[in-house]
């Protein structure tokens, strides 16, 4: 809004800091980039927030950007060799937790926060065994990591199991509960371990003791306390992010050495894989094996389970996405065709003709325009802008359509309609919120115009040689902010003479300049298309004048609702 920039709205004023793209190049960790604003152009130009090189890559080749309502999206800008997700060529798709886009040679994976943050049950606060745990630091046995051991064959009944268990893993709905059957599936006689335990490592203070995020479990059953850990093969994994073997029968001469339990003698063998990676932390599922399954073959079975898990984990999080997304889209839709149902169709009155164009930002808007006859056979015509976005200021503009017809119905006046509203949005609104406004009484019978404008863009008049002048504007503060009396200014509009009333949609929208259209251009805009045409349908100027704003917009996403109203006097 350019009349006052209060504090941003609740859904536009903050955003998940780990929200990222991570981008890989031939299978390589190239960059990571948090989405750390509203909008953000991928593209091989200098000034892309995400730039990435080569000849397949457009200057600007996509946009990711986030809505009002927290969902992020991503865009093809016209690229000469497209956008993917998940395989599939998209113009426009909604990014879910775990998507793969594909641009060019690179890889991006959608990262949310809802991958990264400690949910609520995430952590079982009966477990009190951390203070407790046994971290050795003491040199002795050597690590090594799949990249390192020969190929291994896994039996086809293990195959089997873990299919059952990833099934078992999506009936599960407690966090805590499927890590402790992912480490009970670690000492099935038939996996061999002698304990489990999925533990987190701190990133930002890595000398931290591990937090246990399940019961430890054995052969015996759940055990009462923990098995010696290795700081070293977790500090490993937290470094490489890779899955590695420990074992005390290593000769690997480029191995690293794992600390092992003080005064052992018994031969140890270890295996830990990542589950679940954080720019916070790490979740570490801690294996401990006989020496005999100290090999590449056990290394890779731990590492499937482990993969499993991770997988279930993603899709249980893309399917609780999905349906808060689906639940998000039927609301929208309900919202939407409530809002639109408010949009005058029949403009059609004795002196007057009149059209509205209204184009919520994607979704629902925060606009208002309507034209309501009077008792006295006046026209009333009213636009306003509602600061903010999405259903809370759509919201408000529903209220504003319910006050404006039922101060009409009752006879009110266009001073005392303006100081209803005025009074009940301070009222009612948020402290951070108001509403700009204008609105205009037209008398058919001399074309007389009283017009009140509080913080809203100036009301232009236009005749059919294309001069405009403008009506009163910057003398009232926005509706919702104080009491104040508001007064209307007396014009006269001529036979054959357009008036034409907007919100800042369309001033502040931006051209390939990255330049504001602002008030003047406006003017002149709607004046060209009205002195070529002044004897047409006033529908034909409205669709000269989406279609002009459209071509103006280009490829880039809307930022603000665009809504206007177009009444030409006819006699």
């Amino acid at each position: 809004m350019s009349a006052i920039n209060p504090s941003p709205p609740p859904e536009t004023s903050s955003i998940d800091a780990t929200t990222r793209l991570v981008v890989r190049a031939d299978g390589e960790h190239f960059a990571t980039h948090p989405l750390s604003k509203h909008n953000i152009i991928v593209g091989r130009s200098s000034q892309a927030d995400v730039k990435l090189e080569g000849p397949t890559i457009s200057r600007r080749h996509s946009e990711c950007y986030r809505d009002p309502f927290g969902r992020w999206w991503i865009r093809d800008l016209q690229s000469r060799n497209g956008t993917k997700v998940n395989g599939v060529r998209v113009t426009e798709s909604l990014l879910k937790p775990g998507d793969d886009i594909q641009i060019g040679k690179y890889e991006v994976a959608f990262v949310t926060g809802d991958q990264s943050e400690i949910e609520e049950n995430d952590f079982d606060p009966s477990l009190t065994m951390t203070s407790n745990m046994r971290v050795s630091d003491l040199p002795g046995t050597q690590i090594s990591t799949l990249s390192t051991q020969q190929s291994a064959m896994i039996d086809t009944s293990h195959l089997a199991t873990l299919t059952e268990f990833a099934h078992r893993l999506m009936q599960t709905d407690d966090i805590p509960e499927r890590r402790r059957l992912l480490c009970r599936l670690m000492v099935r006689r038939d996996f061999h371990g002698d304990a489990a335990v999925m533990l987190r490592m701190d990133r930002v203070r890595p000398t931290d003791p591990p937090q246990v995020l399940c019961e430890p479990q054995s052969l015996a059953g759940m055990g009462d306390t923990l098995p010696y850990v290795s700081r070293t093969v977790l500090t490993t994994v937290t470094q490489t992010e890779a899955p590695v073997l420990a074992s005390s029968d290593s000769h690997d001469p480029g191995a690293i050495e794992m600390s092992i339990v003080p005064g052992a003698t018994e031969r140890t063998c270890v295996v830990a894989c990542p589950v679940k990676s954080t720019p916070k932390s790490i979740d570490i599922l801690y294996v401990t094996l006989p020496p005999d399954y100290g090999t590449a073959q056990w290394l890779a079975l731990v590492t499937l389970a482990s993969q499993q898990f991770r997988q279930v984990e993603m899709s249980l999080i893309a399917r609780r996405e999905a349906k808060a997304h689906a639940d998000i889209e039927k609301e929208l839709e309900k919202a939407r065709e409530i809002q639109l149902r408010l949009v005058p169709n029949d403009a059609e009155f004795l002196g007057l003709d009149a059209a509205v164009g209204f184009e919520p930002c994607k979704w629902v808007g925060g606009d208002y325009a309507d034209i309501v006859k009077t008792h006295d056979d006046k026209i009333l015509l009213v636009t306003a802008d509602v600061s903010g976005k999405g259903l809370p200021a759509a919201l408000v503009t529903s209220s504003l359509h319910t006050l404006v017809h039922a101060s009409v119905r009752i006879n009110a006046s266009l001073e005392q309609l303006l100081t209803v509203l005025n009074d009940h949005l301070v009222d009612h609104l948020d402290p951070a919120s108001f509403v700009t406004l204008v609105a205009v009484e037209f008398d058919p019978s001399n074309g007389s115009v009283r017009c009140i404008n509080a913080g809203h863009p100036p009301v232009f008049i236009l005749d059919t040689n294309g001069e405009s002048r403008k009506l009163q504007f910057g003398e009232y503060l926005p509706l919702g902010i104080t009491p104040q009396e508001l007064t209307p200014k007396t014009y006269t509009i001529q036979p054959g003479e357009l008036l034409a009333m907007y919100t800042d949609g369309l001033t502040e929208l931006r051209d390939d300049a990255d330049e504001e259209i602002g008030i003047d251009r406006l003017s002149k805009i709607i004046a060209n298309l009205y002195a070529k045409a002044p004897n047409d349908p006033i529908d034909w100027i409205r669709r000269k004048l989406n279609t002009t704003l459209n071509d103006i917009q280009a490829d880039r996403v809307p930022l603000d609702d665009r809504t206007f109203l177009l009444a030409r006097r006819t006699g």
